[in-house]
């Protein structure tokens, strides 16, 4: 796993060099993914989307475990009984009627809602910057009641038995954007005060961002319900997200969001939080 972290007080070559290194890899994957993706509500009826990911997952590390009617779960290994893990999700379902892709000198313009987060997890599958403790879920029907979310928890929970020890959610927002923060906390649920400082203590060393308790309704509204601990890491998007005008991303918000997103998955980690606890009662 490579964890590399800029932004504040970072060697100005390396960090052209890592920031280059990302974007030269993200543009195609996002200009992949950018493509139409629907469903009924009980399963997926346009597989633009699901396609071009069991494409360019195919012959990962992370291997295709689970392939329903609104979801889509891969994971490093076959997971095991009792497993204790870090459920990533980010739903692929959206409501244009036209989805593009454009450049422009700062920033991407199209229909991102919620493609450019499913860029920046598939950018972390690919490039190593995920545990082997983290499962991904790419789900259906976020935009109404969730089913795909549902439905994925079902399998890892009930047919797998699982421990879900935290969900991070990958998701757009409109919170930020005047701000330039490179990313957006929102939604925290059952996050014990322990976990919530060790995560933003970590992040706010290296990142400037933007932390908001209540946001608009996403799937952590549902893992909530399940009294899964998560929160949502969500990246600025200025415009509205389901207009076929498309919106605005920050060309300079996609390093931080991908490496903060991979930090995270890692500070909320049943491994990583243990050995905090020890160093805790060793002080």
């Amino acid at each position: 796993m490579i964890l590399v972290f800029f932004y504040k007080d970072s060697n100005i070559a390396q960090e052209k060099e890592y920031i280059c290194s990302i974007m030269n890899k993200f543009d195609n994957l996002l200009k992949t993914l950018t493509v139409d993706s629907k469903d009924n509500g009980k399963e997926f009826v346009t597989f633009d989307r699901v396609n071009a990911i069991k494409a360019l997952l195919e012959g990962s590390d992370f291997k295709l475990q689970h392939e329903g009617p609104l979801s889509l779960v891969y994971a490093r290994h076959e997971l095991a009984e009792d497993e204790d893990i870090v459920l990533i999700t980010t739903h692929i379902d959206c409501l244009h009627t036209r989805c593009f892709c454009e450049e422009q000198e700062e920033c991407y313009k199209g229909t991102f809602d919620n493609s450019i987060t499913n860029a920046a997890v598939i950018y972390n599958m690919l490039h190593d910057q995920f545990n082997d403790n983290v499962v991904v879920a790419f789900t259906g029907d976020e935009e109404k009641d969730c089913h795909g979310l549902d439905e994925a928890v079902n399998f890892l929970e009930q047919e797998k038995n699982c421990y879900i020890r935290f969900a991070l959610v990958a998701e757009v927002t409109s919170e930020g954007w005047e701000e330039k923060c490179p990313f957006v906390i929102e939604n925290d649920f059952h996050v014990d005060m322990f976990t919530a400082h060790r995560v933003v203590d970590a992040l706010v060393e290296n990142f400037d961002f933007l932390f908001v308790h209540n946001a608009e309704p996403d799937e952590s509204w549902d893992l909530d319900e399940m009294e899964i601990p998560c929160f949502t890491m969500s990246l600025p998007v200025h415009g509205d997200m389901h207009s076929d005008a498309g919106v605005l991303a920050r060309k300079e918000s996609i390093p931080s969001y991908c490496c903060a997103l991979a930090a995270a998955a890692v500070l909320v980690s049943a491994q990583e939080a243990g050995e905090a606890y020890e160093d805790a009662d060793n002080e």
